[in-house]
C-alpha cells in the first residue's frame, strides 16, 4: 500500500504544537489563521520579516518498501514585488526551534523553484513518524512591497516511493 504522508506545521515553544496544513498565511504572528490580524508591514526603510513557518512531513501509513530522495521547492507562483521567500533545513537531531518574527538564522536561502534535494535526514525511510528535516520558511519584506493580498505560492515536497 502507498504511504500516507501529511505536511504539518508547528507553532509555539519547546517541541511545538503540530497540526496538518490546510492554509498558511505569512504574518507577524506564530499561527496559520487565515484572517486579517497581524498583517505584515511594509518598512519605510530596511527590511521587515514574517514569523518563520516550521514544517515537517509526518508519515501515518508506512510505505510498502521505502521513501527516498526527499526534495523541496516552490512549485507555483512568484512572490509579489518586494517580497522574498527564504527557506532552510533543520535536522531532526538538532530539533524543532520556536519560530521567530525577526531575521531567521534557519531560513536564510532563497527559495528554489525546482526540486532541490534536502541534505538533512534524507536517507531511506521505512516506517511511520517524521520523515526528513524540519523546513523553515520566512518572508522578507522590503520597501518596494505593495500593500494588499499577496500572490498565492505553492511549496512542494517530492520523494520517491518503492
Amino acid at each position: 500500500m502507498a504511504a500516507t504522508v501529511a505536511v504539518q506545521t508547528g507553532h509555539g515553544g519547546s517541541t511545538g504544537t503540530w497540526g496538518n496544513v490546510t492554509t498558511v498565511r505569512f504574518k507577524s504572528a506564530d499561527n496559520d489563521t487565515a484572517d486579517t490580524s497581524n498583517p505584515l508591514v511594509k518598512p519605510t526603510s530596511g527590511t521587515n520579516y514574517s514569523y518563520e513557518k516550521a514544517y515537517r512531513l509526518n508519515v501515518t501509513v508506512a510505505p510498502d518498501n521505502n521513501l527516498t530522495n526527499l526534495r523541496f521547492h516552490r512549485s507555483a507562483g512568484t512572490p509579489s514585488t518586494g517580497i522574498t521567500d527564504l527557506y532552510g533545513e533543520r535536522s531532526q537531531a538538532t530539533g524543532y526551534a520556536t519560530p521567530i518574527g525577526t531575521i531567521s538564522t534557519i531560513a536564510t536561502t532563497t527559495m528554489p523553484t525546482s526540486a532541490t534535494v534536502l541534505t538533512n535526514d534524507n536517507g531511506t525511510f521505512t516506517g511511520t513518524g517524521q520523515y526528513g528535516p524540519f523546513i523553515y520558511i520566512q518572508w522578507q519584506i522590503g520597501t518596494t512591497a505593495v500593500a494588499g493580498t499577496q500572490s498565492t505560492l505553492t511549496y512542494r515536497w517530492t520523494f520517491d516511493e518503492s
